[in-house]
């Protein structure tokens, strides 16, 4: 008992340290290919710096069980905004804010959501969830709700244009 107990000390084990960790890959053809070869979305991130990827969570980092489903379930993509690799990405995937999220499909021929921003954590674990369902069909681009074109226009303030005068149909007489 003391062995186990010495060498687990020695090993620096402890259930933390289970946590399975994304892989990073910069190239995105690269990432495209493994995860039509994996059947696996691509999930890829965009930020700044070395750890830019971990403050797409708005007030914190991507929590282990998140780092759980990227590792898992998704192929990591990293576009790092301080490197000109990272920027064309980033232009590419038309992500125009500092800090984003783009999803693909199971194919990787199909954006299935387009997230530009830092997001709240349960958020991000929504998204995660959602895209990693190998049973999902992609029928449009999901994006940030504040993002989202709408066809609706609002109330006009200038008065509507007079509108013709109401004529009643007679019947039995032509006009």
């Amino acid at each position: 008992m003391y062995t186990t107990v010495v060498l687990f000390a020695l090993t620096g084990f402890s259930p933390a340290a289970e946590t399975l960790a994304p892989s990073w890959l910069t190239d995105y053809g690269q990432a495209r290919k493994q995860g039509v070869t994996e059947k696996k979305p691509v999930a890829i991130f965009v930020g700044t710096g070395q750890d830019g990827w971990q403050k797409l969570v708005r007030g914190g980092a991507v929590a282990p069980d998140q780092k759980e489903m990227l590792a898992t379930n998704y192929v990591c993509v990293y576009a790092d905004l301080a490197t000109e690799e990272g920027k064309r990405l980033a232009r590419t995937l038309d992500v125009n804010t500092k800090q984003g999220l783009v999803i693909s499909d199971h194919s990787g021929q199909v954006m299935a959501l387009h997230y530009e921003g830092d997001l709240e954590g349960k958020a991000l674990t929504g998204y995660l969830q959602k895209f990693s369902d190998s049973q999902r069909t992609v029928a449009k681009t999901e994006t940030n709700p504040a993002l989202e074109n709408r066809s609706y226009y609002g109330p006009t303030t200038t008065a509507p244009a007079a509108q013709p005068a109401y004529r009643p149909v007679t019947y039995g007489r032509s006009c």
